[in-house]
């Protein structure tokens, strides 16, 4: 008798099984990538760096002092990935990217046919529900103003949007159950688009629905595709 086969399970499964809610980012970045430090003096373990150019190019040049220039913004250098987290989330986040299609009809033809169907757009679209509520978050679920006082923080609504409420490389980054490999999906350009609810229970700490929508930049070439890529990072010993 032939042996039944009772799972499709492979010898390298176990790198592909996302595990656990993932983390989300907003300036995500991997590879090699600068991001400003918030040391107030050179620290004598860490490098730093500043910008030299214009927008024609921009190059990192090693800073060699022993003190920081308060009109200069200084740079520290990161060879994996990184960002900054949006903050405590719970029943994890959605991700979906969802092509449109449209079927083109044709007298006669009854069933679905190779060549007749067009894909005509697709959505990008990020769901969690973020229980750090900070000012920032709020903001953003509003694409508000904030003004900060002595004592308060006032937020409120505005009647535009504005190019600072959209979020750069915003991410949705999992690690795989044995750690040998994380997935990051990537919104370059994102919205919140949900607004702000808040539920208040007993017994429970309060959230807020985030919805994230993918956009493309204003172009009159980048008109049919959403700047989404989904960045596979395999951990090394």
């Amino acid at each position: 008798m032939a042996n039944t086969i009772k799972t499709g399970l492979r010898p390298d499964s176990t790198e592909n099984f996302i595990f656990g809610a993932g983390v989300l980012y907003k300036n995500f970045s991997y590879g090699t990538h600068y991001k400003q430090t918030f040391d107030k003096t050179p620290q004598p373990d860490k490098t730093y760096y500043q910008i030299t150019g214009n927008q024609g190019g921009i190059v990192y040049i090693e800073f060699s002092g022993d003190t920081f220039d308060e009109t200069t913004v200084y740079f520290e250098k990161y060879e994996s990935y990184g960002g900054d987290k949006i903050g405590a989330t719970k029943d994890g986040t959605k991700v979906s990217v969802t092509p449109e299609y449209t079927d083109v009809e044709v007298d006669g033809v009854l069933v679905k046919m190779k060549g007749l169907t067009v894909k005509t757009g697709e959505k990008g679209v990020i769901e969690t529900i973020v229980v750090d509520l900070d000012s920032h978050n709020i903001t953003r679920s509003l694409n508000g103003i904030v003004s900060y006082g002595s004592t308060a923080t006032t937020i409120k609504t505005k009647s535009n949007i504005a190019e600072g409420d959209y979020i750069s490389n915003l991410a949705l980054v999992a690690r795989s159950v044995n750690d040998k490999k994380m997935l990051a999906v990537v919104f370059e350009t994102a919205l919140c688009t949900s607004g702000l609810e808040l539920d208040t229970k007993n017994k429970s700490i309060s959230g807020n629905k985030y919805t994230f929508e993918a956009y493309a930049e204003q172009s009159d070439e980048n008109v049919d595709t959403l700047p989404i890529k989904i960045i596979e990072i395999k951990e090394t010993a």
